[in-house]
């Protein structure tokens, strides 16, 4: 099974505690059994009936989450307790850095720990909140800076630049040795109709609904195939965590032979750590584009950076002052509003956790683009009065979710490289110029990217780039919706 495969589901699984899922399971089952033995209904599944039929999968409803081991040979590690051990690991993870972070003496660098997790979010997209963390708390045990992960068959599937003897791009291998970290990953069992599904109140809300023949009925739904078209299958519900193995990238050779391009440690200057209003205004409008939210930039009241509103109408706007804020600031003021947009907070939710959840997503995304904002107070002073992990996991998990999309929505990755690819061209430019022409030739990269002729106007002249860049932007629409008139006229002629 590749990376992608699995490691999409853990986002919707493992969020939560192993220990709570299974905990609750057995709450809910544990009192069902006897009287489910018992039933004098012909359509509900006795005891052994249910044994009978389901004697191919998982030997007993009591006993689902451990797989018929009989075949296999009995050395073999026991992954379902593994895995349970592994969560509870993660758990206390939680608990310490919170004490840490309560603690004057270990307050920073604990405070560091929790940054870098949050860190890993821009990366690491299709693992959970939790898989990160466990993945994490290895990693530091071994000496490992978790960057970015993939199961031993999905980098086999990478190839490099350099080429073999034979002619044939070099494939990434995991170097001789290295051991895999674990992760945490779900096992589902398919679905069928239980008392619970009829009557919400039920006796015995788990018991089988079986038919007239005396089979178990498939409870079905609808998806979209591959071909986009709606198909039925059968629904599937969580049955246990196993462990799976992933590979950091250093533990593999996918930079050695130029399968991934190595992160620049070069310092960049004065340009190291900013961002032009260029970079601003283009996130700006996908945020427009993407999710419908009109961005405006202007003056505000004083010790006012900036504020999301929806409308009655369903109209969302953003306003973020751009008197008195630094780009950088702007851009984190961006940011932390589009968080509370797309995590739909409202004037019912707690004020702490929205307001600390949209500044985590702020945090995380401008990390993305090198920026420092002042998050790291405010983000570890809620942490240290988290309670347990599932209160953590709940807090973090939703943050992780919308970065990950904001990513694939925004495109960030290839705003984040041609900032960078703009702040080489200072840092080649520095040594021979001065700062001021080093910059004003970055920001003229920049603007190359968007294919629009800056060379009669000064860089440095925003209000005149910015009406260019509205009649660009105003003909490019145009192009747009020439070419959307184009394709329904094609599909009506071929009606």
């Amino acid at each position: 099974m590749s990376n992608v495969e699995y490691t999409k589901r853990q986002d919707e699984t493992t969020n939560g505690a192993y220990s709570k899922v299974k905990t609750s399971y057995e709450a809910n089952h544990s009192g069902s059994y006897a009287t489910r033995q018992n039933s004098s209904n012909p359509n509900v599944a006795t005891r052994s009936q249910e044994t009978q039929a389901e004697q191919k999968g998982y030997k007993t409803r009591q006993n689902y989450a451990k797989k018929d081991t009989a075949t296999e040979p009995k050395e073999k590690p026991n992954l379902y307790e593994l895995a349970k051990q592994s969560s509870l690991e993660v758990d206390k993870s939680i608990e310490i850095l919170s004490k840490q972070l309560k603690d004057p003496k270990t307050k920073e660098k604990a405070t560091e720990s929790m940054l870098r997790y949050l860190e890993q979010f821009n990366s690491l997209h299709n693992y959970s909140s939790r898989n990160i963390m466990l993945a994490m708390v290895q990693g530091k045990e071994r000496g490992i800076e978790v960057s970015r992960l993939g199961s031993y068959d999905s980098w086999k599937e990478l190839k490099g630049t350099e080429k073999d003897k034979d002619g044939n791009f070099k494939e990434v291998s995991v170097l001789k040795g290295e051991k895999g970290l674990s992760i945490l990953v779900p096992v589902f069992k398919n679905r069928f109709l239980e008392q619970r599904d009829l009557d919400k109140n039920a006796k015995n809300p788990f018991a089988l609904v079986l038919d007239e023949n005396g089979e178990k009925i498939p409870v079905m739904q609808k998806v979209k195939n591959e071909k986009g078209e709606i198909v039925e299958v059968q629904k599937q519900e969580l049955a246990y965590f196993s462990l799976g193995k992933v590979f950091d990238i250093s533990q593999t050779n996918a930079y050695e032979i130029g399968a991934v391009k190595k992160p620049s440690k070069v310092n960049l200057g004065e340009f190291d750590g900013q961002i032009t209003d260029f970079t601003l205004q283009t996130i700006a409008e996908k945020i427009t584009k993407a999710y419908g939210i009109e961005v405006n930039f202007g003056a505000l009241n004083r010790g006012a950076r900036g504020f999301y509103q929806q409308h009655d109408d369903g109209r969302k706007e953003i306003f973020i002052d751009n008197r008195h804020l630094s780009e950088v600031s702007q851009m984190a003021t961006l940011f932390h509003e589009l968080g509370h947009a797309v995590m739909k907070h409202n004037h019912n939710d707690d004020i702490g956790v929205k307001e600390v959840q949209a500044e985590a997503f702020a945090f995380i995304l401008s990390r993305k683009f090198g920026l420092d904002i002042t998050s790291a107070e405010y983000i570890s002073n809620y942490v240290s009065n988290v309670e347990n992990a599932d209160e953590f996991f709940k807090l973090v998990e939703p943050v992780k979710k919308e970065v990950a999309k904001a990513y694939e929505k925004l495109d960030l990755q290839s705003e984040f490289e041609k900032l960078e690819s703009a702040k080489q061209v200072y840092f080649d430019n520095a040594e021979f110029k001065n700062n001021a022409e080093a910059e004003r030739i970055a920001k003229g990269q920049l603007y190359e990217f968007e294919k629009i002729d800056y060379s009669k106007i000064d860089p440095n002249d925003s209000s005149a780039m910015d009406e260019l860049r509205a009649e660009h932007n105003k003909e490019q629409e145009k192009e747009e919706n020439a070419n959307i008139s184009r394709n329904r006229q094609k599909n009506t002629n071929k009606q």
